[in-house]
């Protein structure tokens, strides 16, 4: 698929209305789990509300969230505005715990991240404004840095695009945008794309985000990756806790 020449983005406000959701599906890993939501909460520049997704957890990172959401409802997080802890009795899928935090959010904007991520400083911010403001963009990424590698992940797709003076692009080439990387996107685009965010024939994980990205270009929408907003993803730990099917 040939990339679109990237066009000048409008500037974006400091301020806007939207209210933004963050939805995090969880299965046991609870040691990097916690981890990624601390780095979660503490590099994140905006007032989001919380909705973590506990799918069938078999050790204790159940409790680890409840009581996670309980300190956030108490205001010991005042940049969180509140947080719901959604419990699967049984392991189900990526796509099905994700739906289910989708649909439980009440944001204009949603967040949508994996449980074995870290978050560079004030991360969110300039990915909020890009969805919150452009039309033409369905989802916005951050710039992935691999932990085990060093380099950037998208670093061979957009080296021509460095010298951009906004620093971020728009093209119709979902390769811009790693599988399993967190995204932002406006609530409303579902209505576009038939109404549901993960197709959950895609069980137990893997392509779900590769389809909602497709789907996405039928309907004339782009794919946004900023540099302003960086993260880390550990590969493998979230797919290593999905049994062989």
């Amino acid at each position: 698929m040939m990339m679109q020449q990237p066009y000048a983005l409008k500037p974006v406000p400091d301020q806007f209305p939207a209210k933004v959701s963050v939805v995090v599906p969880c299965h046991n890993a609870i040691t990097i789990t916690m981890l990624s939501l601390t780095s979660l909460i503490h590099n994140t520049d905006i007032p989001f509300e919380l909705v973590l997704v506990d799918d069938g957890s078999t050790d204790a990172t159940a409790v680890s969230l409840e009581c996670l959401a309980t300190n956030i409802n108490a205001g010991q997080y005042p940049n969180v505005t509140g947080a719901r802890v959604l419990h699967n009795p049984q392991r189900t899928s990526c796509a099905e715990a994700s739906n289910l935090g989708v649909a439980a959010a009440s944001g204009d904007i949603i967040v949508w991240c994996n449980n074995d991520m870290l978050y560079g400083p004030n991360w969110l911010g300039p990915l909020v404004k890009i969805a919150a403001t452009d039309a033409l963009v369905g989802v916005v990424g951050p710039w992935p840095l691999k932990v085990l590698l060093n380099h950037d992940q998208g670093g061979n797709v957009v080296t021509e695009f460095t010298a951009l003076a906004a620093n971020h692009i728009v093209a119709d080439d979902p390769v811009l945008l790693s599988s399993g990387a967190p995204f932002v996107f406006r609530r409303g685009i579902l209505n576009t794309i038939g109404g549901y965010f993960f197709d959950q024939r895609f069980a137990p994980a893997y392509f779900e985000d590769w389809d909602l990205y497709n789907r996405l270009l039928t309907v004339g929408l782009h794919f946004g990756l900023t540099r302003r907003s960086v993260y880390y993803h550990y590969e493998g730990v979230t797919c290593s806790q999905i049994p062989n099917r």
